[in-house]
């Protein structure tokens, strides 16, 4: 069976703030061709169109069977999108800095812990409904794989490899999650 794998592709789609207008991105690339056809006549109007450019919006119109991994607390998300200070002063990767201004407040804590759970909210629906299989981490990352992610990363004790090789071979439920 085809499967795709988005690794770290599942964003939010947020009213304010941060850097990612989604409109302005299905311009700036000239996505609009490729966007599903389904999809952009269920939006209503072709200025709304571009909600078709993200997840909680498309996932409804793939037929293809998706593998999707996921941190609930992607680092791009928090710090470009959700503008959250403490996250735009890490890098994407550890190590990370230890400097006051990547010391994570009380306050900063509290928006990293509203956008996960929103993510969840936003997704979960979603994925349940689809012929998707989630592997979702409570690790601030973006992106899931990279280098070694692969066979040392694990969700409710199970490692990626593993994770994805079962869901493909229809053994494992749909969502494997971090506790």
């Amino acid at each position: 069976r085809i499967t795709g794998m988005p690794d770290a592709g599942c964003f939010r789609v947020v009213s304010k703030g941060g850097c990612c207008s989604w409109s302005d991105t299905v311009a700036l690339h000239n996505s609009s061709g490729a966007l599903s056809k389904k999809c952009t006549a269920a939006q209503g109007s072709a200025n709304e169109a571009w909600r078709c450019f993200t997840v909680p919006t498309l996932l409804p119109y793939i037929s293809s069977a998706l593998f999707v991994l996921q941190s609930q607390f992607d680092h791009f998300q928090l710090s470009a999108m959700a503008g959250i200070k403490c996250m735009l002063a890490q890098a994407y990767v550890p190590p990370w800095k230890h400097t006051p201004a990547t010391n994570c407040t009380a306050s900063d804590r509290s928006a990293i812990a509203a956008y996960g759970a929103g993510w969840v909210k936003d997704f979960m629906p979603l994925i349940e409904k689809q012929n998707v299989g989630l592997f979702l981490t409570g690790c601030v990352a973006h992106e899931e794989r990279g280098t070694v992610g692969w066979t040392t990363l694990k969700a409710g004790g199970v490692l990626l490899r593993d994770a994805f090789h079962q869901w493909h071979m229809e053994t494992l439920p749909t969502i494997a999650t971090e506790s």
